[in-house]
């Protein structure tokens, strides 16, 4: 599963990007420790998640934050910049992802603010 992550303020100063191997609340509770407020922003299963990181790692890695290879300063680059850069790859190379909705996306947040 490739997910991007951010606080409930919906602020864009950073973007954090990864995969998870396991469950999503089990990487999200590391983020946690540090960002109680973080909220899963977006979220697709696929087979081989690390090829979208990694995609998305090349595309941006002049916009990468100094000696962290997950974070992208929202400096020069959008949420949906990233998001549309992500897409195009799908669609050009037609990978299978299934997609969280904004709705689905919502509820999830909903529940993990009650824990």
């Amino acid at each position: 599963m490739f997910n991007i992550v951010g606080n409930s303020w919906k602020t864009y100063e950073s973007i954090k990007f990864g995969i998870a191997e396991s469950s999503i609340d089990d990487r999200l509770s590391s983020y946690r420790t540090s960002n109680p407020f973080v909220e899963l922003w977006y979220c697709i299963f696929i087979k081989n998640a690390k090829e979208i990181e990694d995609v998305i790692k090349r595309i941006y890695k002049e916009k990468l934050l100094s000696g962290n290879h997950e974070i992208i300063l929202n400096k020069d680059v959008t949420f949906d910049e990233i998001i549309q850069s992500i897409e195009n790859y799908i669609s050009l190379f037609k990978i299978e992802v299934i997609k969280l909705d904004d709705e689905e996306l919502e509820q999830y947040n909903k529940h993990n603010d009650l824990l």
